[in-house]
């Protein structure tokens, strides 16, 4: 599906957003490892497992290659997923209402993206378009994200 053949519709832009909401789902953002990486680092969850106590000191690095890729890569497939949907929703000719409803959906799951990544990772790359290639251009700062 391209963006020529799609958003066209109200029912392409609830689409595009029930796809931005995905990456929240089964198996995502908030799996187990996402959720413990979020918790552990706080006074939630007490761990003396080595693996989990990097988390907790904050000294684990990109080599925890079974929790670090799939936090890092879920997270911003729900980014560019909301981007997506901000940016040609507002193109559909529909109801108003519906439209902005939607559109708002889609900037606070951006927004909760983002926040989790700032909690886990501090500066990120911040993509505000579908299109941007995820590269961190230096000097980002969470404060900015």
């Amino acid at each position: 599906m391209t963006v020529p053949n799609f958003y066209h519709s109200a029912a392409d832009a609830i689409s595009a957003v029930n796809a931005a909401y995905d990456p929240l789902g089964n198996n995502g953002v908030y799996h187990f490892g996402t959720t413990t990486g979020l918790m552990v680092p706080s006074t939630i969850i007490y761990t003396t497992t080595e693996r989990w106590r990097q988390f907790d000191l904050f000294t684990y690095g990109p080599e925890e290659s079974e929790v670090i890729p799939p936090l890092y890569n879920r997270h911003y497939t729900g980014v560019m997923r909301s981007n997506a949907a901000i940016m040609h929703i507002a193109q559909i000719d529909m109801d108003e209402s519906l439209k902005q409803r939607w559109i708002g959906e889609a900037r606070f799951l951006r927004a909760l993206y983002y926040f989790n990544l700032v909690r886990l990772f501090a500066g990120v790359p911040l993509i505000l378009t579908d299109y941007q290639p995820m590269v961190n251009p230096g000097g980002i700062t969470v404060d900015e994200v």
